[in-house]
């Protein structure tokens, strides 16, 4: 009877670990890595224009020895104010706030460039309601001790109302790999195409109820295995309205295979959580 109840809960440990969201940003995986060999990937894509993406930002971290690394992307939305995931930042101490800092108006971060602008951390502040485990409410907000300058290169990108409609194609964008698997430190972008709540919901259904929540959206590439994969977290989803773009998701997780044809990318929905970041 005890050998039976052992195995009982073995199969429901195993089962909700593999029910379990894969974070989009391993920390793990990148923490040993580079500038010049990390692991962010955004699978498939392309090489962004250097003034595409005038409000993403990489968030680096300072290694001994090994010097600053990506660790997750951000995007502006004030001279000061940054949003990202929260998961990105679940760990931060800010005893160390110096080991931390933002890179803006960066393409290759792998090199200086004379677009680029340093913000070191200041406040950081995650949703009240962010869950660790379930990764609900994936949102923070980072300011930096000094205004960024606002230019051409380096700008505030728009949000979407509160409660606004997911809909429509977007573009995700981070520094990541090609298809071929090898590294590029150059901010690359995919098309992206929203996937309606009732059809998210009913995919990951199969694996377990309620994995998607009221503050998540769901995004897919294209045919040819593109999206998002591990260390691209905190990246913007971009889709496009009548005012101009609008930064409707933040790369939360992935579940399966990188660009999963069956599983679509998580992100944080903008929308659910724009009255906190407005007021933090």
């Amino acid at each position: 009877m005890k050998f039976g109840i052992f195995l009982a809960l073995v199969a429901l440990v195993v089962g909700l670990s593999l029910a379990k969201p894969k974070e989009d940003n391993l920390m793990e995986e990148s923490s040993g890595q580079d500038l010049q060999n990390m692991d962010s990937r955004i699978v498939g894509g392309e090489v962004s224009p250097k003034d595409k993406y005038p409000h993403q930002v990489s968030l680096q971290k300072f290694k001994f020895l090994k010097g600053w690394q990506h660790f997750c992307s951000g995007s502006i939305i004030g001279a000061r104010k940054i949003v990202t995931a929260a998961h990105c930042l679940r760990d931060y101490n800010r005893k160390w706030w110096w080991t931390y800092r933002i890179v803006a108006g960066a393409h290759n971060i792998a090199q200086k460039e004379r677009t680029q602008q340093i913000g070191r951390f200041g406040r950081v502040l995650l949703h009240p309601n962010y869950s660790r485990s379930a990764l609900d409410n994936d949102f923070a907000v980072v300011y930096t001790r000094k205004p960024l300058e606002l230019n051409h290169y380096v700008n505030i990108t728009q949000l979407p109302t509160p409660g606004a409609i997911q809909m429509g194609n977007c573009t995700a964008s981070g520094w990541g790999v090609t298809n071929s698997g090898r590294p590029s430190v150059e901010l690359r972008y995919v098309n992206m195409s929203i996937v309606t709540p009732m059809q998210c919901k009913a995919i990951y259904n199969q694996i377990s109820p309620s994995v998607i929540t009221d503050s998540m959206m769901c995004a897919k590439g294209g045919p040819n295995i593109e999206g998002l994969c591990f260390g691209d977290s905190g990246g913007p989803l971009m889709c496009r309205e009548v005012q101009g773009p609008v930064m409707k998701g933040i790369s939360s997780w992935i579940y399966d295979t990188c660009g999963s044809a069956t599983y679509p990318a998580v992100f944080a929905d903008v929308s659910t959580a724009r009255q906190w970041i407005d007021s933090v």
